[in-house]
C-alpha cells in the first residue's frame, strides 16, 4: 500500500521537483485500473515486508513502470531491532520476514537482474529509554501494563545502552544495511 502523506511532496516542490505523484491508497488498486498510473520510473521504499501477494503487487508495478522499477528496503525487516527482546516476551524465536535478499530472488526468480546497491547504515537510536521501549512495544505486540510487560522490561533491562552522544538502543543491534534494487521492468529473461 501506498500511503504517503503530503510531506514528500511538499518537500519535493520546496526543491523545484514538480514531476512526483503521491498515491493516496491501496496498492494495486481494487479496481485493478491501473491506467492512471502510468509512469516512466515505480518506486517503493520501505513495502514488501509483510505483503503476502507480493507477486501480483509487484506485476501491477512492473506494469506501470515505463523505464525503471526501483525498491528501497532493509536487509532486515524494519522491526527486527527489537528480535532480542521477543523470545524473553513470548517464549519462543522470532520468525523474520521477507526483506532484501527475498525481494532481490523474487525478481531472479520473475526472470529480472536487478542491480543492487548496499547502501550502510548506523543501528537507530532512541532519544530516550521510554520512546525506545514505546517503539519496541509496538514491535513485540503487547500493550503498557499487560501481560508481557513485566518479561519486557527484564529483558529491556538486560539490553540497552546509551551511546556517548546520548542515543539510546539495544546492545544487539547492528548496522542494518539498505539496499537500493532497479530493474527493467520490460526485460525477464522468462
Amino acid at each position: 500500500a501506498a500511503q504517503l502523506g503530503p510531506e514528500p511532496i511538499c518537500i519535493a516542490a520546496q526543491h523545484g521537483i514538480d514531476n512526483v505523484c503521491a498515491v493516496q491508497g491501496r496498492w494495486p488498486p481494487a479496481d485493478g485500473d491501473l491506467t492512471p498510473f502510468q509512469a516512466d520510473v515505480a518506486l517503493i521504499a520501505h513495502v514488501g515486508y509483510d505483503i503476502e501477494a507480493i507477486g501480483p503487487f509487484v506485476r501491477s508495478m512492473e506494469s506501470v513502470a515505463r523505464r525503471l522499477c526501483v525498491a528501497v528496503l532493509m536487509e532486515r525487516q524494519p522491526s527486527s531491532v527489537a528480535d532480542a527482546c521477543w523470545p524473553p516476551v513470548h517464549g519462543e524465536e522470532r520468525v523474520p520476514l521477507p526483506a532484501l535478499p527475498e525481494f532481490v530472488e523474487l525478481l531472479r526468480a520473475r526472470g529480472h537482474e536487478p542491480a543492487v546497491e548496499i547502501l550502510s547504515r548506523e543501528p537507530r537510536r532512541f532519544a530516550s529509554r521510554d520512546e525506545l521501549a514505546g517503539f519496541l512495544r509496538r514491535q513485540l505486540w503487547i500493550e503498557p501494563r499487560g501481560v508481557g510487560e513485566k518479561r519486557f522490561q527484564e529483558a529491556l533491562d538486560e539490553l540497552i545502552v546509551v551511546d556517548a552522544e546520548g542515543g539510546v538502543g539495544l546492545r544487539t543491534q547492528e548496522p542494518l544495511p539498505i539496499g537500493v534494487v532497479t530493474w527493467d521492468p520490460r526485460r525477464a529473461t522468462i
